[in-house]
């Protein structure tokens, strides 16, 4: 599964002096996201609504002190048990990592998780939202389903498109 290699692909990345931004699939940007990644930070996360780093969206700078937090996080996938996934992993480490790495939470009105945008956000709520991501509910279908309700599905047959 690929979230559960995330660590590995980034520091790949990270390894050969790249910058990145890592973004799941499950997500629709609404506005270009780049120019909230500004301030002297090493990360930018999207926050979840309950207060923890969702890793679904990041931008990462290529640091010594963000090349040893993504290792860090890639080593302790390693061990990690059944009952957590790599996000988990991911705020457990930050919680107890040593190093200097300053971390921007993104700002949640702009860039929500599925609960917020799909459950909680109003219409003038949704005006402001940079990037959908649609966590928060499992399966394809249903994924599919809610960016569809929501008119952020485009399918795309040859040259036309069309908004489903």
């Amino acid at each position: 599964m690929l979230v559960g290699k995330r660590p590995y692909h980034i520091l790949d990345y990270l390894e050969r002096g790249k910058n990145i931004v890592y973004i799941d699939t499950d997500t629709v940007w609404l506005q270009a996201p780049f120019q909230y990644f500004t301030g002297d930070y090493d990360l930018w996360v999207q926050m979840e609504h309950q207060g923890s780093y969702c890793t679904g969206l990041m931008a990462i700078r290529t640091r010594p002190n963000t090349l040893e937090l993504i290792r860090t996080w890639r080593e302790r996938m390693i061990d990690i048990d059944n009952k957590k996934n790599d996000q988990d992993g991911f705020n457990d480490i930050v919680r107890n990592f040593s190093s200097n790495v300053r971390i921007k939470g993104l700002d949640t009105k702009r860039f929500p998780d599925g609960y917020q945008y799909f459950e909680k956000y109003n219409d003038k709520q949704r005006k402001d939202v940079v990037v959908v991501h649609n966590n928060w509910i499992i399966g394809h279908g249903k994924k599919l389903g809610r960016f569809k309700d929501m008119k952020l599905w485009i399918h795309y047959r040859g040259r036309e498109i069309e908004t489903v």
